[in-house]
């Protein structure tokens, strides 16, 4: 009885749960290239402060051309927020330092929050500039059934 209730209310919960996402990720942008490049330029000109501070800590800093690249496919976007990717640089240096001391031979990581999979990325480099193997297994909100622009 319990299973077939369920079944019954599951497709209106996903459907509310999804709808917000279903005016805002499906259609393509509606501003052209040059606001996109202006916007990365601004977000790779951040200093990174303590960041580069931890990077020396940890002896562990990402390839940065690799990184602002990944960064305009995957981070610049229209927001109101002040654009930052700084918390590529971060995981991978943890990432790094962690996978270069573990013994194990296969490292898994559970994220929360994928959207683009910046930070998935940024740590499988870390895996595989430390010659590790592993699992990044990412969950997020964002439907997969919803028609998304990428």
């Amino acid at each position: 009885m319990i299973s077939r209730l369920a079944r019954l209310v599951l497709p209106f919960i996903d459907h509310a749960a999804t709808a917000p996402f279903a005016t805002v990720v499906d259609h393509p942008p509606q501003v052209d290239r040059e606001v996109f490049t202006r916007l990365w330029e601004q977000a790779r000109s951040v200093a990174p402060g303590e960041v580069a501070d931890y990077e020396r800590e940890t002896g562990y800093a990402i390839d940065r051309q690799w990184m602002d690249d990944l960064a305009l496919r995957t981070q610049i976007v229209i927001k109101k927020s002040e654009l930052s990717y700084l918390h590529g640089r971060v995981l991978y240096s943890t990432l790094s330092a962690y996978a270069a001391q573990s013994n194990a031979t296969s490292i898994n990581v559970i994220e929360t929050g994928t959207a683009r999979g910046f930070s998935s990325l940024c740590m499988a480099r870390a895996l595989a500039d430390q010659g590790k193997a592993g699992k990044i297994i990412s969950f997020d909100v964002v439907p997969n059934e919803v028609p998304t622009y990428w």
